[in-house]
């Protein structure tokens, strides 16, 4: 049977941790899909230094930053980039109504961090633009401009040192389907399988995509 924490070593996780190191974020993933209007759930956790939670909140956010300038063009405190969020909530005292269910991913990082370690929901509109990068004709290794998002979690009142933040990606399309997850030391069923490649290149028209005369295609059974 999969338990939590066979699913939390199978998948993996991302983590950062503010300049300070008194906050860490973990998150399962930093990719989202918007489909058929709604959003992905971000689901995550922060761990705090038990000094830092004197009688204070614990807030985490969701921002998205437009770039439609270089940086390295910037002059008098003049900034070619936005800023707005678009999902704000408290995490630390939880002020929910309704108890959010707990997932695989947070129950086991929560066991593994201790009682300094707290679960976090953020969600994202549908109206939401997908993250976009520009690529500028001259060479540039500034900020990336385009669209772009990040998660961010810190106390009420405290210093950009006391701030941990993660960039996430969003996406418009179909959902794909989740991996499978197998135990440790189990076949996977894809691995019993023999793949022959062609050496040669697919050869494409403009009306239908073509194999080459001396290629056959394979079909691998599950």
């Amino acid at each position: 049977m999969m338990t939590p924490e066979t699913a939390l070593n199978s998948q993996g996780m991302f983590k950062n941790s503010s300049p300070n190191k008194k906050l860490t974020i973990y998150l399962e993933s930093r990719d989202y899909v918007v489909d058929n209007g709604s959003a992905d759930k971000i689901q995550g956790v922060i761990h705090v230094e038990s000094a830092e939670l004197k009688n204070m909140k614990l807030l985490g956010q969701v921002t998205m930053i437009f770039r439609y300038g270089r940086d390295d063009k910037e002059v008098m405190g003049v900034e070619s980039c936005n800023e707005t969020i678009v999902s704000l909530t408290q995490i630390w005292p939880p002020y929910y109504h309704v108890k959010q269910p707990i997932s695989a991913f947070q129950e086991t990082l929560i066991k593994r961090l201790g009682d300094y370690a707290f679960p976090f929901y953020l969600n994202i509109t549908h109206l939401a633009p997908p993250s976009i990068k520009l690529v500028p004709a001259k060479q540039y290794y500034g900020a990336p401009m385009g669209t772009s998002y990040d998660v961010r979690a810190y106390m009420e009142d405290s210093s950009r040192s006391n701030t941990v933040r993660m960039g996430i990606r969003l996406f418009r399309g179909r959902r794909r389907p989740q991996p499978r997850l197998f135990p440790p030391h189990a076949p996977h069923p894809t691995l019993n399988a023999l793949v022959w490649l062609p050496h040669q290149p697919f050869r494409y028209s403009r009306r239908s995509p073509e194999l080459a005369s001396n290629e056959v295609p394979h079909h691998v059974s599950p």
